[in-house]
């Protein structure tokens, strides 16, 4: 969505552009040094298809962090065009993003990638603009931020106009079109198999959290605008007016997902008004992303009411000690009575999903068990959706592992790190039972101190390897 909007701004400041998506097959496992780069032969393509370009950004995640040094030296020495890096490994890693690329943009970039193109094209230094950086004698030259955006509907809608897309499938680099997108829509959907597997459209109304998660990078840029909160929203008209776009031009799109970290984090008044606008003017179910933070009855209601048939919430422990450390202003209460509510939709809305941390090397298993007690209260059906815990640098944990001597090679460690590998454990054994409709009384007992005392030991994981391969 990112480069998509990116890619807008620029046309409307007169530039054309060419977007080429990298995506890559799901990998299991960490990722070893040199393997899973790109093909020398797919580096060619792309280098092709920015020759004569004004300049080449690339955007960058820390998990595929060898692969745009890969990608980024290549263009370097091939096309010889400035190389501009920016999204949230940016952000959190300037300086070791300018050892690879010209200029490193971190915050917002929609006006400072057009004043980039503007200063590049007047044949300009863009070095002094707000929010880039770069290297001078090894040392980062770093210019203040912009501002954030104060209003979000001055942000054009996401560039679907695939008049000059190509996506890297089956080993080399086709043109996108219509049929393709539609392809592409109907894969890896959030709630895939629940969601009917109908071609979805991605889309977000706010930007920005409140909340300073110790895990996130959400922190990092609040100290970026100096501890500002930063929330912003969207207007209904402009988030309906670019779905009314989507209807009539992306005729195929079954299913919308909003993947706001703060949607229901408002007053009731303006949840109303959205819901109200979408049921009379979009009416396509959708699927919602949120978290404890200001979900009640009345919302969901709304929510169902409209067209909502899906919601995805983050609990990510069932520990006080772990939820402090998280920073995670609720109790096991509060998450127990929103899933409650949740259930009373059900079958109205699918079955809720409920995202969980695991593997957190600073957790006991006396916390791990504390989650388990907690998701045996919530009634079903439900999904868990478990995601392995990233110390990412830049944040407030990622800085505590480091003191605490966990992490002490990013790149091996985190970089290379993949997001659903969990550890063979019993206790991750254990939660994973969650989603295969195991009755409650056998998670008690395999829970028990008996059970715990004969099969949470280091042997569980080796017959566990023996048994089932990646």
């Amino acid at each position: 969505m990112g480069p998509r909007v990116l890619s807008s701004c620029l046309k409307a400041a007169g530039f054309g552009t060419r977007k080429i998506f990298l995506q890559i097959e799901q990998e299991k496992g960490d990722i070893p040094p040199g393997r899973f780069l790109y093909e020398d032969d797919i580096l060619k393509q792309v280098a092709s298809l920015c020759d004569g370009a004004l300049f080449v950004g690339v955007s960058l995640m820390t998990n595929y962090f060898d692969r745009v040094v890969q990608l980024c030296n290549y263009l370097r020495e091939k096309v010889g065009v400035p190389i501009l890096v920016g999204g949230i490994h940016a952000a959190l890693m300037p300086k070791e993003c300018a050892e690879f690329a010209d200029y490193v943009c971190v915050g917002e970039g929609e006006g400072a990638i057009v004043d980039f193109a503007k200063a590049l094209s007047k044949g300009e230094d863009p070095g002094k603009l707000p929010n880039l950086c770069h290297l001078e004698n090894g040392e980062l030259i770093k210019n203040p931020p912009r501002s954030p955006i104060a209003n979000l509907d001055d942000i054009p809608y996401p560039d679907y106009s695939l008049d000059d897309d190509y996506i890297l499938l089956d080993g080399k680099l086709q043109k996108m079109d219509l049929a393709l997108l539609e392809r592409l829509m109907s894969t890896a959907a959030p709630g895939k198999k629940t969601a009917q597997e109908k071609p979805y459209y991605i889309t977000m109304m706010t930007r920005g959290c409140r909340y300073a998660c110790t895990y996130c990078c959400n922190r990092t840029l609040l100290r970026l605008y100096g501890g500002r909160a930063f929330v912003r929203r969207r207007s209904t008209e402009n988030v309906i007016d670019e779905l009314k776009w989507v209807r009539e031009h992306l005729p195929f799109v079954g299913l919308i997902v909003l993947t706001d970290d703060s949607f229901f984090d408002t007053d009731e008044r303006e949840v109303k008004e959205f819901c109200e606008a979408y049921k009379a003017h979009i009416g396509l179910p959708f699927f919602s992303l949120g978290t404890p933070f200001g979900i009640n009855d009345k919302k969901l209601e709304m929510m169902v009411d409209a067209g909502m048939i899906y919601l995805q919430m983050g609990i990510q422990t069932g520990s006080e000690r772990i939820r402090k450390m998280y920073k995670r202003p609720f109790s096991n209460d509060e998450i127990i009575s929103i899933a409650e509510s949740l259930s009373n939709y059900v079958p109205r809305i699918l079955p809720p999903r409920y995202d969980i941390i695991i593997d957190n090397p600073m957790e006991t298993d006396a916390d791990v068990l504390d989650t388990i007690r907690l998701l045996l209260k919530f009634r079903r059906p439900y999904v868990i959706q478990y995601f392995c815990l990233t110390l990412f640098p830049g944040t407030e944990l990622g800085d505590k592992a480091v003191e605490a001597g966990i992490i002490t090679d990013w790149k091996e460690q985190v970089y290379r790190k993949q997001l659903f590998h969990k550890k063979r454990t019993y206790l991750n054994f254990v939660l994973g039972l969650f989603n295969t409709g195991m009755p409650r009384f056998v998670m008690r007992l395999l829970i028990s101190k008996p059970a715990l005392l004969i099969f949470n030991r280091p042997y569980f994981g080796k017959i566990l390897r023996m048994l089932v391969k990646d």
